[in-house]
């Protein structure tokens, strides 16, 4: 018997079709007139290389969260950029990207059902699935205060119409967004505060009340100071999940889930032992940042050239002005059959693309280039980069061996490039051959500002 679920799904691809799906759970795969078992929705119209296996993945709609499995496909799946492991069910955001081999789709779980427009295809489920109806969408909620916010597995968080702000910039205005659900608060019940989508730091200090950036302003927790007791107890935990800290600099970073990156800090290398948590922003599409109204169009389609060129660019900016959100959209442009390594200090940027290989920052200035070409990239993409990268990106790459992004935390990325290019001219001895290689390796400079609310052609540069 087939059952109507709700809520349902919209599928989009790349080309702008798309297919709304309320049956679950539904196979997607590669039709093929001779195997006993069909998927349930078609995508070989999309798939002209047959990357797609005839059952790939399987979604499904669980307590109303969108869970996706990869069925033992051939090439494999990614969601948001992290591999699935085969026939391990994962649970996804209400809007992911999923990657079947090389055919890339977005999935969006839709919590009210608007009549969709003609699609001129249609989905149906197999008689003989098991079909059960999902649990009615939570209802609204805003936290608070740290105990009210509970987190429960497999619960989303509706929040009022808004703006939600994404590493600096504003995202979805006048929409409603849906909180993730915060799945670490159950080992760390203070992490509790992130339920609310308007939180995007926390600092925990053994001693004091915590303090939460929101909604752009810190502010106290309604709460109690945490004591020092209470502080050991979220370090033993720490511990029992999270990789060690580094004795000698008694600091530690670990992800937690998919939606927080925390850092905890000890003496020596602070005043105060201190834990920071900081919300990841949501990765966006250089498309989804023109539909946001964040880049104009041409803007997009200016980068979107350059990076099929193979033309490096130089991401400039100060903290807050959306750097990192708009390296994950440069990286989601560049085509996924070309290896990318991605060096990053701290992992905040959430990358949708699969063929990414993310790779700690070295302690030593200049060594992320070398650290990174060890594995052969097409693209080189260093996040938070110094001078020094930037002039040894220059001087190994001048020849085309690899292309480069680069992100600076500048507010003058023509003075940042002077110093890069000095480094160079100390290193091969002729300042003009240095200012040539670093403006042939990096030709695109995108300047980035905190207090600017669209990124227009003037913001983009060529040296």
């Amino acid at each position: 018997m087939v059952m109507t679920v709700e809520p349902a799904v919209i599928l989009r691809a790349a080309d702008g079709s798309s297919v709304r799906i309320d049956q679950f759970p539904t196979v997607l795969g590669r039709f093929h007139p001779e195997a006993p078992v069909q998927p349930d929705c078609d995508v070989s119209a999309l798939d002209p290389q047959s990357w797609v296996s005839r059952r790939h993945l399987s979604l499904d709609v669980v307590n109303g969260r969108l869970v996706v499995t990869d069925l033992g496909s051939t090439n494999g799946s990614w969601a948001d950029g992290q591999p699935l492991v085969a026939q391990q069910p994962t649970a996804v955001g209400p809007t992911a990207e999923l990657m079947l081999g090389h055919l890339k789709l977005r999935v969006e779980l839709e919590v009210s059902s608007p009549a969709p427009e003609a699609l001129g295809q249609t989905v149906v489920a197999g008689e003989d699935q098991a079909m059960a109806p999902s649990a009615a969408p939570p209802q609204p909620a805003h936290v608070d205060r740290i105990e009210q916010a509970v987190a429960r597995p497999g619960e989303a968080v509706a929040v009022p119409a808004g703006v939600v702000e994404v590493a600096g910039m504003a995202v979805g205005a006048g929409a409603p967004e849906v909180a993730e659900p915060i799945l670490a608060a159950q080992r760390f019940p203070v992490l509790q505060v992130f339920n609310d989508p308007t939180v995007s730091q926390l600092v925990v200090q053994p001693g004091r009340v915590p303090r939460l950036e929101q909604s752009g302003r810190w502010v106290d927790a309604i709460g109690p100071e945490l004591s020092a007791l209470d502080w050991d107890k979220l370090m033993a935990v720490w511990a029992e999940t999270q990789a060690a800290l580094d004795a000698a600099g008694g600091r530690g970073v670990a992800l937690l889930d998919d939606a927080l990156v925390a850092e905890v800090i000890l003496p020596p290398a602070a005043a105060e032992p201190t834990l920071l948590v900081q919300r990841r922003p949501r990765p966006l599409s250089l498309d989804e940042m023109v539909a946001a109204g964040r880049i104009d169009d041409e803007v997009a389609a200016m980068l979107r050239h350059s990076l099929g060129l193979g033309e490096g660019i130089l991401v400039a900016g100060p903290a807050g002005s959306g750097r990192t959100s708009m390296l994950g959209g440069l990286i989601g442009a560049i085509s996924p059959s070309l290896r990318i390594a991605f060096v990053e200090r701290r992992p905040l940027a959430r990358l949708r693309s699969p063929n990414v290989f993310r790779l700690r920052y070295p302690a030593t200035e200049g060594a992320a280039v070398s650290a990174a070409m060890s594995i052969e990239p097409a693209w080189l993409v260093i996040d938070d980069a110094e001078a020094g990268d930037a002039s040894e990106a220059a001087r190994r790459m001048a020849g085309g061996i690899c292309a480069c992004v680069v992100a600076a935390r500048t507010s003058d990325p023509r003075w940042w490039r002077e110093y890069a290019s000095d480094q160079l001219a100390g290193v091969i001895g002729d300042a003009d051959r240095a200012r040539r290689y670093l403006n042939a390796v990096l030709p695109l400079t995108v300047r980035l500002s905190p207090n600017r609310e669209r990124l227009t052609k003037g913001d983009v540069s060529r040296a």
